[in-house]
């Protein structure tokens, strides 16, 4: 039961990353400065969501570990 909470929440989190950074990808910048903030946060998205999917991954090792437990 844990285990699958874990993977909905990992799924909606990944969905929602998604999401959102093909919205930032999809507008044309007019001005060059434009330009440069809008990658920086591109990539920044990028990291986090690595980051968010190294402690997706913990969680859902605690979920199956506390599946065995109980």
């Amino acid at each position: 039961m844990f285990t699958i909470v874990a993977f909905l929440a990992i799924a909606g989190l990944a969905w929602y990353a998604e999401r959102t950074t093909d919205k930032e990808r999809s507008h044309k910048p007019s001005i060059f400065e434009d330009d440069e903030v809008r990658q920086s946060v591109v990539f920044a998205r990028q990291e986090l969501r690595l980051i968010v999917y190294g402690i997706g991954a913990i969680v859902v090792m605690l979920g199956i570990i506390a599946d065995k437990l109980h």
